[in-house]
């Protein structure tokens, strides 16, 4: 990604110098970023979902700035965006990255895994396992370190093995019929006392208490488990006595607890050392070892998508928001333009006349603003964005295809169009009948337009005021639920 944004930042420079000159103080936080932004929209023009969206994406923003350069606003909307969405996309491989090199690898030089600290407790390690074309999830057991202590108490020891005749058997129903795990418990609860197991039959039983009899032996098998109880320096042996039935298991658990009794004979062949070799092959299949990766490792990698999808669907909200700005505003100022126009066609002015008086009008009032506010060119979009009227930057594209030598009847026919809002769609169809076959009573039309307009306006008023009070009912109702639990609270505590 770094390699890409360093690849790009030449992009388009000439262009970039002159999109920094509009731009505020306030969008130049990723402003390093838009070379590479550009590029990235270039390259999805090219395509025809692209060319789709980038036209669609257009259209909206030369509706929102009628009079500027939509285009590059449309460019500069979605380098903002892009640019927002790289920055994010970099700080989630950072930190990605951080993450992975935070953390040490349990797997050293291939075959060892490093085994808990003297006094910890057992830890499991979960590894990818290859065999033989066999890929496989396990957990290995690792066991604490062993040392010694000076103490011996004799009744801890009974505790111990009435604690072990009650949990060894497991889910099996007695200890003459064993055919399901066995509970080898290498740690007594409470008591601190530890426990290793030795069989006087070998591959009967794994050092896990999961039987591995052979599966022929369905007359059962007698065997005496040895357990052998530790507390600090003091050891004491206690047998119990069992009889093994086989139950079938598949080839890939005979390997696996094939691999496990391997695993742990290692570990008590070599108690002391630092690092466990694992084992690399298992009944002639050659094993290979990969570290699990946690479903929990991608999380992070899913929230920055998230993230990516939130940002590009608010940018896009804010665009639609912007136009339905518009799009109220330009119905409220609709009474006040057809009440202008009447009073200036009765006045004796033609349309023509009219329309340019109330547009060089605008465009007056615009510039005096400017003067008196800061008439920096940085700051140049964000005092036209508050003063702007919508329908008043329409009229003055309109005034200016006329003084260009469009027809007037082109020019009012467009202003409809690119508006597209009924009123001024029928506004601007009075306006070309007019041009066109000289109406004579164009002015009561547009008297009874105005009174029409006037009636609508307060219609609209009056649904916004709905709107308005819809939208504090859900403060209220808050206020109402806080003040029932300040209320109720102190009687259910006195309760």
């Amino acid at each position: 990604m770094l390699l890409f944004i360093l690849a790009t930042s030449r992009y388009q420079k000439e262009e970039i110098r002159k999109t920094a000159e509009e731009i505020q103080d306030s969008e130049r936080t990723l402003f390093c970023l838009y070379p590479s932004s550009l590029f990235i929209i270039h390259n999805i023009c090219r395509l025809k979902i692209g060319e789709k969206f980038y036209q669609k994406v257009y259209t909206s923003i030369q509706c929102i700035h009628a009079r500027e350069d939509a285009k590059k606003k449309t460019n500069l909307y979605l380098c903002k965006q892009i640019s927002i969405i790289l920055f994010l996309t970099i700080c989630i491989t950072i930190l990605s990255i951080l993450i992975g090199l935070s953390k040490t690898s349990q797997i050293q030089h291939s075959y060892y895994v490093k085994r808990p600290y003297y006094g910890e407790e057992e830890t499991k390690v979960a590894l990818n396992i290859d065999m033989d074309n066999i890929k496989k999830e396990v957990e290995i057991k690792l066991q604490e370190r062993h040392y010694t202590k000076e103490e011996n108490i004799e009744h801890i020891m009974m505790q111990a093995m009435q604690y072990l005749d009650e949990m060894v058997i497991g889910e099996n129903d007695s200890y003459e019929h064993v055919t399901k795990q066995l509970s080898l418990i290498r740690k007594i609860p409470d008591l601190q006392v530890m426990v290793s197991w030795d069989f006087d039959k070998k591959g009967i039983v794994s050092s896990d208490g999961k039987i591995t009899i052979s599966e022929e032996a369905t007359e059962g098998e007698v065997i005496t488990m040895t357990a052998t109880l530790s507390y600090y320096d003091t050891k004491k042996l206690y047998p119990i006595n069992i009889v093994i039935f086989p139950e079938e298991k598949t080839k890939e658990e005979r390997l696996l607890l094939q691999l496990e009794e391997e695993i742990y004979n290692r570990q008590v062949k070599n108690p002391e050392s630092e690092y466990l070799e694992l084992p690399n092959a298992i009944d002639n299949q050659r094993l290979t070892y990969s570290e699990y990766q946690r479903k929990d490792d991608y999380i992070l990698n899913l929230l920055g998508v998230v993230a990516v999808i939130c940002i590009g669907v608010s940018g896009y909200s804010q665009m639609k928001k912007e136009k339905k700005k518009r799009e109220m505003q330009m119905l409220l100022d609709y009474p006040e333009v057809i009440n202008k126009l009447v009073l200036l066609v009765g006045a004796g002015m033609t349309i023509k006349n009219a329309w340019g008086k109330m547009s060089l009008e605008y465009e007056a009032r615009c510039k005096k603003e400017l003067k008196e506010g800061n008439g920096k060119k940085r700051n140049l979009s964000k005092t036209r964005a508050v003063q702007k009227r919508y329908v008043y930057e329409e009229m003055m594209i309109a005034y200016s295809e006329i003084q260009n030598g469009i027809a007037e009847t082109e020019a009012y026919d467009r202003f409809g169009r690119r508006i597209q809002l009924i009123p001024y769609m029928k506004l601007s169809s009075l306006l070309v009948q007019n041009v066109k076959k000289g109406t004579a009573d164009l002015l009561q039309l547009l008297e009874y337009e105005a009174i029409q307009a006037f009636e609508e306006r307060k219609e609209v008023a009056k649904r916004l005021g709905e709107e308005a009070g819809t939208k504090l009912l859900g403060p209220m109702v808050l206020m109402l639920l806080i003040v029932l639990m300040v209320i109720m609270l102190p009687a259910f505590m006195q309760m």
